[in-house]
């Protein structure tokens, strides 16, 4: 899939230092014709704050996104909002193997997030 993209001149030397995109010049703007590669993409302790904002900007940017988390240290009414065919909850505990439905397929990029954040917590209960 191809996505037209209408660029300034400074995005354009960025994109072209990072050999992401080609163009054409038309005025002062460029337009770019950028692949854009869709990936399904696990991320552990999904639902904890930097969790919930990871998976918007993955699932903005078009990815199929798989939320992982026990919600120990997380309430699920942080993801409430994030639903879809691009997004999927599994409420599962890291510790344990992994269940058969999210092992089906393949994952691209992996966010290991899972781990509760405030010292007496990680203390009892470590990975």
């Amino acid at each position: 899939m191809f996505v037209r993209a209408l660029c300034s001149r400074r995005r354009r030397e960025r994109a072209v230092i990072k050999g992401e995109a080609y163009g054409i010049l038309r005025l002062s703007f460029v337009f770019y014709y950028v692949k854009v590669v869709i990936m399904r993409i696990l991320v552990t302790g999904g639902a904890g704050f930097i969790g919930v904002n990871l998976c918007k900007r993955l699932m903005r940017e078009g990815h199929d996104v798989v939320c992982l988390d026990n919600f120990y240290s997380s309430l699920k009414s942080n993801v409430d909002g994030l639903n879809g065919d691009q997004f999927e909850l599994v409420e599962h505990d890291i510790v344990e193997s992994f269940p058969k439905s999210i092992m089906s397929g393949q994952f691209y990029q992996i966010y290991h997030l899972s781990c509760p954040a405030w010292p007496p917590r990680y203390q009892k209960d470590h990975i």
